[in-house]
């Protein structure tokens, strides 16, 4: 099956990584001004107008919310009669209200944009059970009979195949969280992870262990200031300050990954949380919320008491804050408080839920059943 994705830069290892799993990435046409989003979502037109030359496209693909419009135009535009199918990676109503600016008349225009583009493409995967059971509910209200699925995404085979070695123990205690602040550090989290954290490193250095280091990847070069300031605004010890690190690529992330000792997923609600999913295929321990599709995927499918010491049960909203946060610090006390064993038992509960993560069946059942649409 040949596969094409549109690409606005021509990176060598985007273009290395694509060869490797049989997809040609397409280029937009040379233009003076910097490649933007635009360019696929409002001006593909003029961007790349040679899509029209792929004369054997059956099927567009499109991502809820920022492509959908653009894969069903494109379809309209060049492949006349071809399906579309899309990809939902959100919950408006979970996450539009811990933004800055959010109103109901958002979360209304956000969830009724999706069900515009769901009455006209052929098929809708939702990704993990949290998105899904949403959808599944909100599609009843539509005269229009939607093809709709959940979908298990698998973690690219350079997660499964990664070598670490386990911490040594004496080192500075690395955690791991990813995703820009500005505009999302509710949404994400931060303001609870800053707190719990604060109270972790006070402890550590209060029995005479250096305080951790907390890695946050992906922070714009135009944010790096106004980040830094937010993130220490919530941050109450003298002994916590954090390493914010750009945007990665695969490479970058998979180098953090190896030299962390937990990864934290926060945030308030989370649609499902590939990055977490991730962490869990290299090995590595991780800390999730209970609010998150992929607590709701690890609970369904690996059982209750395996995953217990992952999934820190915190309410959607701010009720009891202070004890929300105290969860928290229990948990990472939990994982990194086994220091002179040098976090055996918890590495060796990663492992054996990495080994469980490579073989489920939940995961495979779903991507044969994707396939077999795909291949009709």
């Amino acid at each position: 099956m040949q596969v094409y994705c549109t690409s606005l830069y021509e990176d060598k290892m985007d273009k290395d990584d694509a060869e490797s799993k049989g997809v040609e990435l397409v280029f937009p046409k040379k233009g003076s001004a910097n490649p933007s989003l635009e360019w696929l979502t409002e001006k593909y037109h003029s961007y790349f107008p040679h899509l029209a030359e792929l004369s054997n496209v059956e099927i567009v693909i499109g991502h809820v919310p920022i492509t959908a419009q653009a894969a069903l135009d494109i379809r309209d535009q060049y492949f006349k009669g071809k399906e579309v199918y899309l990809f939902n990676h959100v919950i408006p109503s979970d996450i539009e209200v811990h933004k800055p600016g959010w109103s109901p008349e958002i979360v209304d225009v956000k969830e009724e944009n999706i069900l515009e583009w769901v009455k006209k493409c052929q098929m809708v995967w939702s990704i993990g059970p949290r998105i899904y059971k949403h959808f599944e509910n909100c599609f009843r209200a539509l005269d229009e009979k939607v093809r709709h699925d959940k979908y298990l995404p698998n973690p690219d085979p350079e997660f499964f195949d990664m070598e670490f070695k386990k911490p040594i123990p004496g080192t500075r205690v690395n955690v791991l969280t990813f995703g820009r602040v500005l505009g999302v550090e509710n949404l994400k989290g931060y303001d609870i992870v800053a707190k719990a954290m604060s109270k972790f490193a006070d402890q550590r250095c209060r029995f005479g262990g250096s305080a951790p280091i907390w890695k946050i990847r992906g922070i714009p070069e135009r944010e790096c200031d106004e980040s830094r300031q937010k993130i220490s605004s919530y941050i109450n010890s003298a002994m916590l300050q954090p390493d914010l690190r750009p945007y990665g690529n695969q490479d970058n992330i998979r180098c953090d990954i190896k030299q962390s000792h937990l990864v934290i997923m926060a945030s308030r609600s989370e649609p499902f949380g590939m990055v977490g999913l991730e962490a869990i295929a290299a090995g590595i321990p991780v800390l999730v919320t209970a609010q998150s599709g992929l607590a709701e995927f690890l609970n369904n499918n690996f059982g209750r008491d395996m995953v217990k010491p992952l999934i820190v049960e915190v309410g959607v909203n701010d009720f009891k804050m202070d004890d929300n946060i105290e969860l928290w610090e229990k948990h990472i006390i939990e994982m990194l408080g086994s220091e002179e064993e040098g976090y055996e038992d918890v590495f060796n509960r990663a492992a054996s839920l990495k080994e469980r993560l490579r073989n489920c069946q939940a995961i495979k059942t779903s991507q044969r059943l994707f396939k077999s649409h795909v291949s009709k």
